[in-house]
């Protein structure tokens, strides 16, 4: 599993680039609604935080391309390996048409 690594109240950018599972190819976000959501495990119902399709940087979505910027606020968390998910659905869908999932490892801020 990807392993992305911040420091407590680090504010940055996240670029991502998805492809379709099936055929491999980049998947077009076109048409798309995304989700981010940050758990302390997989098991939990709480989240430690989510951005909402609006947060995300859409430039190149028919290739496949998203960024998505996490404020201080976001990554001012205890210090913890994170599970971190994408969901994408197809705009009126409730089902995912692609999750990525991946370990937000916050370190503790250096003072």
């Amino acid at each position: 599993m990807v392993k992305v690594s911040l420091l407590q109240g680090e504010a940055k950018t996240l670029p991502f680039r998805i492809k379709d599972k099936i055929t491999r190819r980049w998947l077009d976000l076109n048409n798309t609604s995304c989700l981010f959501i940050v758990k302390r495990s997989p098991e939990d119902d709480n989240p430690i935080f989510i951005k909402q399709d609006a947060d995300f940087i859409k430039v190149g979505a028919d290739r496949g391309y998203l960024s998505l910027f996490l404020t201080t606020q976001d990554t001012w968390q205890e210090p913890w390996t994170y599970d971190a998910e994408i969901r994408i659905t197809g705009i009126g869908s409730p089902e995912p048409i692609s999750k990525v999932r991946f370990d937000l490892d916050i370190l503790q801020a250096i003072y």
